[in-house]
């Protein structure tokens, strides 16, 4: 089972909010408590790997850690796609999100480990090199992060926010030429992605 996303915005910011945004997890019958730290994560993943556990999530899973995640509710995020990715270490779902939410509260170094992970297990997903892609952007490695953005445009080529986060990267690296190119191939694909019209008029 694979679900993909884009670092999705929360419904909230998309103009409309769903009614299971308005409950936490905890009205569902979860328990909610701090979240491991990334490294206690790996550490359990690896112990349930080694034991032998089933490595699906249920549909049900997935689609409530989606959910919570384009809610825009990030601590509960958090503490489902780590239990997610305790409970079946080789799936990526549950790394994907969980590097998103890293990224999105400023854990960047933790961000970069949780999202190699993602890539990792499903290297032709082309929102997990996108995904990692903003991680090295952030964190200044801009050779890197050129780098996963063409490796998700050559998956995917009708990527708009890949060529968007590309023509970004290329303009910190002073291509002035390139990044024009890049925001010009993202707004023919998504005519209305007013951060690339903002990024375009700025270079």
């Amino acid at each position: 089972i694979v679900i993909a996303f884009d670092l999705l915005p929360s419904h909230e910011a998309a103009g409309f909010v769903d009614e299971r945004c308005l409950q936490s997890v905890t009205d569902w019958g979860a328990v909610t408590e701090a979240p491991y730290t990334l490294d206690q994560t790996l550490n359990l993943a690896d112990r349930t790997h080694d034991a032998g556990v089933n490595d699906e999530p249920s549909i049900e899973q997935l689609t409530t850690l989606l959910e919570r995640y384009q809610c825009g509710d990030l601590y509960e995020s958090e503490f489902l796609a780590n239990e997610l990715t305790r409970e079946f270490p080789k799936h990526q779902f549950g790394w994907k999100v969980l590097g998103a939410v890293l990224q999105e509260t400023g854990r960047i170094a933790e961000a970069k480990k949780a999202s190699k992970i993602s890539l990792e297990l499903s290297p032709s997903d082309p929102d997990a090199h996108n995904n990692l892609g903003n991680v090295l952007k952030a964190l200044d490695e801009f050779e890197a992060a050129e780098a996963s953005y063409r490796a998700a445009i050559a998956l995917k080529p009708d990527y708009s926010n890949a060529h968007l986060n590309l023509g970004i990267t290329l303009a910190a690296l002073d291509r002035r030429d390139e990044a024009i190119a890049s925001y010009d191939r993202a707004l023919l694909l998504e005519p209305d992605n007013k951060q690339a019209e903002h990024m375009l008029a700025a270079v």
